[in-house]
Formats: C-alpha cells, sequence, structure tokens
C-alpha cells in the first residue's frame, strides 16, 4: 500500500498538470509508478537461457 498525500490540485478533479502538485505528491505518485513497473514481466528478448 502506498499513501499518496492530499493535494489541492488533485481536488479539482481535472486534468493533472504535474509542475501543479506538490513536492511530496510527487514523490509519492514517483515511487507509486516505481512500485507499479516493479511487477511488469520483463523483456524475454533479454532473458538468456540457463543451461545445465
Amino acid at each position: 500500500m502506498r499513501v499518496v498525500p492530499f493535494d489541492p490540485h488533485l481536488e479539482e478533479g481535472a486534468e493533472i498538470a504535474l509542475d501543479r502538485l506538490r513536492r511530496e505528491t510527487r514523490e509519492a505518485l514517483t515511487e507509486l509508478a516505481a512500485v507499479v513497473a516493479a511487477g511488469f514481466p520483463g523483456d524475454p528478448r533479454r532473458c538468456k537461457p540457463s543451461f545445465t
């Protein structure tokens, strides 16, 4: 679970302009994006087969 702090710009309910978010909110959203991306499958072309 990740906590995104209250931000008046998000409360507007309009299109999000990243430069209008508070620093703490941008950092929390960046951390959230990293957690989500970490769950993406790897590129199979980059995997080297292991022969044993």
